[in-house]
């Protein structure tokens, strides 16, 4: 290991190694502006598709030419860390003529005051241009990566924005994670602004196609943001995207494509909020009237009803409603409105479904449980779990299957049929593993996917040596597309608009607080019925 006291750099002894003899020095210097560029050429003597190129940006004074003896320590510097089979972070990989390029792991803390020193550079008097890029220290810690993967583990938000749009490495699901969790870590307007700055390569910095690949990967990604959670985007985040997509973008000939691709896809997403979300009833029955007693519905027609309701209520979930577990605490409950919203729902629901049939009449009660059993089949038809659990949920609570004379009355077939469908809600394991199978439309349960996400955020830190632990954003990210996947698919059904209503309210013949007394008094009526 390098030690820390006066290392001698003049001439330093490369540590022993068998491929050491297979390494040329590339003796190149070429300064533009402030900033010159080391290049080392690693195994010159293999074929071409196993080189490997470091490029090296160092601080020089404008005008004057880069020491040939510097350049020579610095070389030498890269090639024993290429040797120890690291690359310090100031080293830039890139692919030239076929040259396959190689990630390494970062150098032990013992080698940057080797790398600081020999250089005779401080990183933050490096002329760059943009903030973005002032961020990226290449001589700091500010990254940790997957030994396994290379995928990065932590980073700050520079690195991670670098990460996003690298023209070595592209990661799709870090990329979706990394959209959908940022407001956990970063504002939206920040991630916006280093992105459009982490475009605006400084001259010299790269290869050409390394710096098209840069511009296009955060391309992109604005893309993907804007196509997918258009919500995170404000008036004022619009028309700076607008004006740097026609300043900027549309004027380099390259990229007028995508500059207009980029229009559209904004265009679009603020047409859609004009004119509101895809909604599932395509057609509307306005005539169609209630009927009067519960157990003359249309068993079919109530399920339908109460999807449309629940998607209704379910396509409005945000992304960062999960964030920070928010909706499970009482003072950022309000930031997850939506969330809140559909999980009351389904405790409504199973509230509901116990109270209209606690309410009525003994000698309607198993007609009643008919109409609602054969409900229950066609919410699982429909791939409505929400609902569905509220009906299991009510339907499984001791005051309704303490009803032993109603349930005897109801077909056997129908009671079958009730048990598979609770068995496999009330078995988590295999509600998750069939509602991952499930294709859209559908509408989730997710009181499950509540639990791993609390789990997740309480079991992970949000920091890792100080670096934001991305991929703990990257197991929320897993959790929430889960859950939010059906948004996008509608339902394809008729709107009664009649029982629509009498739904959306519905209406609860008894309070929470009065009815396991009545369930009480109806089992004994029951009872009183069945020996008599």
């Amino acid at each position: 290991m390098w030690a820390r006291q006066s290392p001698n750099l003049a001439h330093p002894s490369p540590p022993p190694d068998p491929l050491l003899q297979k390494y040329r020095t590339s003796k190149q210097g070429t300064s533009s502006g402030s900033v010159a560029t080391v290049s080392y050429v690693a195994t010159e003597d293999l074929p071409q598709s196993d080189r490997t190129v470091l490029i090296m940006p160092v601080l020089q004074p404008v005008g004057e030419e880069l020491d040939p003896e510097k350049v020579e320590r610095i070389q030498m510097i890269m090639q024993m860390l290429y040797c120890m089979g690291l690359s310090d972070l100031r080293s830039q990989l890139i692919q030239e003529s076929g040259i396959k390029p190689k990630r390494f792991n970062q150098p032990p803390e013992e080698l940057y005051d080797l790398i600081k020193w020999s250089l005779d550079v401080k990183v933050d008097q490096v002329p760059i241009k943009k903030g973005f890029w002032k961020e990226l220290d290449p001589l700091k810690k500010d990254a940790s990566y997957d030994r396994d993967t290379k995928g990065v583990r932590a980073g700050t938000i520079s690195r991670l924005i670098e990460c996003l749009s690298s023209h070595e490495r592209y990661d799709k699901e870090f990329m979706q994670a990394f959209l959908m969790t940022h407001k956990s870590f970063a504002g939206s307007e920040e991630v916006m602004t280093l992105l459009l700055e982490r475009y605006q390569v400084p001259n010299n910095m790269f290869e050409d196609e390394a710096t098209r690949l840069i511009k296009l990967r955060v391309c992109n990604v604005l893309k993907t943001w804007i196509d997918n959670h258009f919500s995170d985007f404000s008036t004022e985040m619009v028309h700076q995207l607008f004006r740097f997509i026609e300043e900027v973008i549309a004027r380099d000939p390259t990229f007028e494509k995508m500059a207009q691709q980029l229009k559209e896809s904004l265009q679009d997403k603020i047409g859609q909020g004009n004119r509101g979300m895809a909604k599932s009833a395509l057609l509307v029955d306005h005539a169609k009237e209630v009927p009067k007693n519960f157990w003359e519905i249309d068993p079919a027609d109530l399920a339908q009803q109460l999807t449309l309701i629940e998607f209704s209520l379910y396509q409005r979930i945000r992304h960062d409603e999960f964030l920070d577990a928010k909706w499970s605490v009482p003072k950022s409950k309000h930031l997850s409105p939506n969330l809140n919203v559909f999980a009351e729902r389904f405790n409504h629901v199973s509230f509901w479904v116990k109270s209209i049939i606690l309410s009525a009449p003994m000698d309607n009660r198993p007609k009643i449980l008919t109409v609602l059993l054969k409900a229950e089949e066609v919410l699982r038809s429909l791939n409505n779990f929400n609902t569905l659990m509220g009906f299991v949920s009510a339907l499984g609570s001791s005051s309704i299957l303490r009803l032993h004379r109603s349930w005897a009355q109801v077909a056997e077939p129908l009671k079958e049929t009730h048990e598979s469908i609770s068995s496999m809600m009330k078995d988590i394991q295999q509600y998750k593993e069939t509602a991952q199978r499930t294709t859209p439309p559908l509408i989730p349960f997710i009181g499950p996917f509540l639990t791993d996400v609390v789990f997740i955020e309480d079991g992970n830190p949000d920091q890792l040596d100080g670096l934001i632990n991305i991929y703990k954003k990257i197991m929320l990210y897993r959790t929430i597309r889960l859950v939010l996947r059906g948004q996008s698919t509608p339902y394809n059904l008729i709107k009664s608009t009649k029982l629509h209503n009498y739904l959306f309210l519905l209406k609860e013949e008894l309070s929470e607080e009065n009815i396991d007394k009545l369930a009480e008094k109806v089992r004994g009526e029951e009872m009183l019925d069945k020996i008599s």
